[in-house]
């Protein structure tokens, strides 16, 4: 699993991530300290064309987003929005895959 922080001014704490073209990738979105005690309400979660997105869920201002697919050596954007009670936070990371077994394939061809 992999985890990024909203902080209080909305910013996040990493913009990306890497995972393996057959690897099905949990991400976390912490809201938490943008949020306050305001309470997360409706949920959007939405992948460039080529990486799937599972599943999305909350639980209190915490963002779960399961990511699958995706094509070798391709970059794509991941868009979380939350909207609470007071505010409406989207936030924008990218997700590169790549194709380990191929790479590791070249890496032992004679």
């Amino acid at each position: 699993m992999r985890q990024i922080v909203v902080n209080s001014k909305g910013r996040i704490s990493r913009t990306g991530v890497e995972k393996s073209v057959a690897d099905v990738l949990s991400v976390q979105i912490d809201y938490t300290l943008f949020f306050g005690s305001d309470t997360a309400s409706t949920l959007t979660v939405t992948a460039d064309d080529g990486l799937t997105v599972n599943s999305s869920g909350v639980s209190g201002n915490v963002v779960t987003a399961i990511l699958s697919s995706g094509s070798d050596g391709c970059t794509y954007d991941v868009k979380v929005k939350l909207t609470g009670t007071t505010e409406t936070k989207e936030v924008i990371f990218q997700v590169t895959t790549r194709d380990y077994d191929a790479d590791n394939a070249k890496d032992y061809q004679a």
